[in-house]
């Protein structure tokens, strides 16, 4: 039995910087981006030398900076047989 448990965090942002000082501090905006969280996960079980099952389960969780996108998540769950001729 072979398993593996990937986690990632991606942090993405466009910022808008004036270059003049505005009197109330605000010199900087975030025009687009988003945090991205993935977990990917994979268990693989040898039956024997020519049989392979594989189990694997993918989510991405997209949380976006600005109001002018929506909270998206992806999921993907599923499973492989694997026979090999030889």
């Amino acid at each position: 039995l072979n398993v593996r448990l990937d986690l990632s965090v991606r942090d993405n942002k466009t910022i808008i910087r004036h270059l003049a000082q505005i009197q109330d501090n605000e010199t900087e905006q975030i025009t687009t981006g988003q945090r991205i969280f993935t977990i990917n996960a994979t268990a693989d079980y040898v039956l024997s030398p020519r049989f392979n099952i594989q189990l694997f389960f993918d989510r991405t969780l997209n949380d976006p900076w600005t109001s002018r996108s929506f909270l998206t998540a992806d999921t993907n769950i599923g499973f492989s047989i694997r026979f090999t001729l030889q």
